[in-house]
């Protein structure tokens, strides 16, 4: 949990919004190289596609609902990394 802890205190001194207040989720999302986040938080979105916050991973499709149906497939699946051990 080191990692995203650490990467979600990056994320607090690079954007000090005080509306951003989910950086754990984008420190989880950069840390495992997730590529679909499932959400219909409106307020969250601007902060999910922020290419800044993204050191190599590639910023996240969002899914919020059926319309975007199409990034249901394999593609969007990652393995693992930096899991615990």
């Amino acid at each position: 949990m080191r990692l995203v802890d650490n990467y979600e205190h990056y994320l607090e001194d690079i954007n000090k919004e005080k509306s951003f207040n989910d950086k754990h989720i984008v420190a989880i999302i950069n840390i495992s190289g997730c590529r679909l986040v499932c959400t219909k938080d409106a307020a969250s979105m601007p902060y999910l596609k922020n290419r800044d916050f993204y050191s190599k991973s590639k910023v996240p499709k969002i899914y919020s609902g059926l319309r975007n149906k199409d990034l249901l497939d394999k593609t969007n699946i990652v393995s693992l990394k930096n899991a615990a051990k």
